[in-house]
């Protein structure tokens, strides 16, 4: 069996932080976190954005690295952008 997947690169992936904690029980901190990391932001962006100080957003990252078994931020990113995928597969 095959599955074919056509898909909008210029499309903005989403993940809702409520299905993000339930995927990796992360906190509703660390869900945040990761929502604007996957919209292609640094550290400092997310801290900007949060208004939390960037050693606040490491830990979060360092946490969220740790429930998910990754070891990179590059890693968590493919991970979180394959959950939203088929998130918005799901939600269609």
């Amino acid at each position: 069996e095959v599955i074919v997947v056509v898909a909008d690169p210029e499309q903005e992936l989403r993940c809702d932080t409520t299905r993000l904690c339930q995927l990796f029980s992360l906190t509703p901190a660390e869900a945040r976190v990761c929502t604007i990391l996957l919209k292609d932001h640094s550290l400092k962006e997310v801290a900007d954005k949060l208004q939390i100080t960037v050693a606040t957003a490491r830990t979060h990252l360092n946490r969220v690295l740790a429930k998910t078994e990754t070891s990179r931020q590059s890693e968590l990113i493919r991970l979180l952008a394959s959950a939203a995928f088929v998130d918005s597969l799901v939600r269609r």
